[in-house]
């Protein structure tokens, strides 16, 4: 696992032989689509991920946008969330209207900005997909809470993305010339001795 911190250090090393982004499982949170206190709530799969996430994985959405990297900038700042085609379908009926509409994730309200593509289902082969993407930057408002490696200077009651100390983001590595692969790997494995070891 990465911290944030960690994970732009390591994009930065592999910048221009390789893009990184990162990302945590999906897990079970409480979304309320229509955000009026009488409606219910349901149960969805929510994954944060970090704004080069769409984008390392050849995304586009199908309708608005998907979470860019201006959206790993600030915790607390960016409140959007793009919704996958199957849970567009089953809440919004496709309407076209759904972009720009807010949505209550774990009692915090967020607005929709896009939805991804029919085809896509994140990068982990699972039983539950995802069916909502959330930036990292927004870990702790949507109290997220799960899957970290804490050292004794961390504090998981704070937001964990400045924290180097949290340890909670899986990583994808997309790296276009096949025969620069060794010489990135290096070049990750050099910057996990260095965080490591210090």
């Amino acid at each position: 696992r990465y911290s944030w911190p960690s994970a732009v250090q390591a994009r930065n090393d592999v910048q221009g032989h390789a893009e990184l982004c990162v990302f945590t499982s999906p897990v079970g949170m409480q979304v309320r689509p229509q955000p009026q206190a009488n409606t219910p709530a349901d149960r969805a799969n929510v994954q944060i991920v970090s704004g080069e996430f769409f984008t390392v994985l050849r995304q586009q959405a199908q309708a608005g946008r998907l979470l860019q990297v201006s959206d790993n900038e600030t915790p607390g700042a960016h409140p959007v969330a793009v919704i996958s085609d199957e849970f567009w379908e089953r809440h919004f009926q496709r309407s076209s209207a759904v972009v720009g509409r807010p949505m209550v994730i774990n009692g915090y309200t967020f607005t929709i900005v896009g939805v991804a593509g029919p085809e896509f289902f994140g990068p982990i082969v699972a039983i539950t997909n995802p069916d909502v993407w959330i930036p990292l930057m927004m870990q702790h408002e949507a109290r997220y809470a799960s899957n970290a490696s804490n050292s004794d200077t961390a504090d998981p009651r704070k937001p964990w993305a400045p924290q180097d100390s949290i340890e909670w983001l899986g990583a994808i590595v997309r790296v276009p010339n096949t025969a620069e692969v060794g010489q990135v790997a290096s070049l990750l494995t050099l910057q996990y001795q260095r965080e490591n070891l210090s």
